[in-house]
């Protein structure tokens, strides 16, 4: 059968490192959080914190432009109370500095935030080597909350997926888990005569074994690795 007529198969979906990617969200949660109400401050009447407004925001709209519109809301203001005294004016547009520079940090901490490096779990487990990042989060309307979205998520969980792409790699599967009975049996047996050993004592060639199988020492267990058929078929194209 060629690739060209081969269907893909999911071999392996890890959910669980999904998760955890999809927990990084709070770290992000105090900057995403502070970046609205800097927002919220400037207290435009036409345009309240959105989902539309944080795409401009974080998908590199010009923010010197919500700045301007601010001082000119301020200004538009001062003239419809009819104060005109440019004294007392410039002490007003001197206070409205500091809810600019406080958005100005708020944009700044949240544009350069990066969540920490994920650590595994344990010595044995699998590293994740994807972090969630800024464009990966949107703002939902109507729960009014940073969200990571249905469609972003398909999209994420393909980096925890491990898929059978060709019949090379099929095959190989194939072969591993014929294999798979066999070694149970033979692990039955020797539990049966109550010989001191497991699958993973050198009572098989496990050198070999251990790349491929995952064996839970005093049960009678014998997992096919999915890592491990993709490496496999590449031994045979190594020089």
């Amino acid at each position: 059968m060629s690739n060209e007529t081969f269907k893909r198969t999911l071999l392996h979906q890890d959910d669980a490192m999904m998760q955890e990617l999809l927990g990084d969200l709070n770290q992000f949660q105090p900057y995403l959080k502070t970046l609205k109400e800097k927002f919220n401050n400037f207290n435009f009447t036409d345009e309240p914190f959105s989902y539309s407004v944080f795409f401009w925001i974080t998908g590199g709209g010009d923010v010197q432009q919500l700045i301007d519109k601010y001082f000119k809301q301020v200004n538009d203001s001062m003239t419809e109370t009819g104060l005109l005294y440019d004294r007392l004016r410039n002490m007003l547009l001197e206070d409205a500095q500091q809810p600019v520079a406080e958005f100005r940090k708020a944009y700044n901490d949240l544009i350069n935030f990066r969540p920490s490096d994920p650590k595994p779990k344990s010595i044995f487990a699998e590293p994740r080597n994807v972090v969630l990042k800024l464009d990966d989060i949107t703002f939902d309307d109507e729960s009014q909350t940073f969200i990571v979205s249905e469609n972003t998520q398909k999209r994420l969980i393909e980096n925890f997926r491990i898929y059978i792409d060709n019949q090379e790699e099929q095959d190989l599967y194939n072969t591993l888990a014929a294999l798979r009975v066999p070694l149970l049996n033979y692990y039955a047996k020797l539990k049966q005569i109550k010989y001191p050993a497991n699958l993973t004592q050198g009572y098989l060639p496990t050198d070999f074994l251990d790349q491929f199988f995952e064996f839970e020492p005093g049960v009678q267990k014998a997992d096919i690795k999915p890592n491990s058929i993709k490496w496999g078929v590449s031994l045979k194209y190594r020089k």
